[in-house]
């Protein structure tokens, strides 16, 4: 069975759609941050962002991640897109 091509109404409804979510884009300071370089993506499952700062008797929890953070963008105000999903439903997500 083959796909239906979109018609031009479709197409035009379509990028006015695109072209009136303009402004909700990426944007600001860390826009495109680490064009040119390497990148690391840290994908963790059930770990709180206080965690990574928590220290316990003067003791880090999470050394290796807290060090990270020196040189790194920290998302820290972030949606939890999969409702009661599994895993694979947030690496699907990134």
């Amino acid at each position: 069975m083959a796909a239906a091509s979109a018609t031009a109404a479709q197409i035009d409804e379509a990028l006015a759609w695109l072209r009136e979510r303009a402004p909700l884009r990426a944007g600001g300071d860390d826009f495109a941050a680490a064009r040119g370089a390497n990148l690391i993506v840290v994908q963790v499952e059930s770990l709180q962002d206080f965690a990574v700062d928590f220290t316990v008797g003067g003791q880090e929890v999470m050394p290796h991640l807290r060090r990270w953070t020196g040189d790194s963008l920290r998302f820290t105000n972030v949606t939890d897109q999969t409702s009661e999903g599994r895993t694979s439903d947030a690496e699907f997500t990134t």
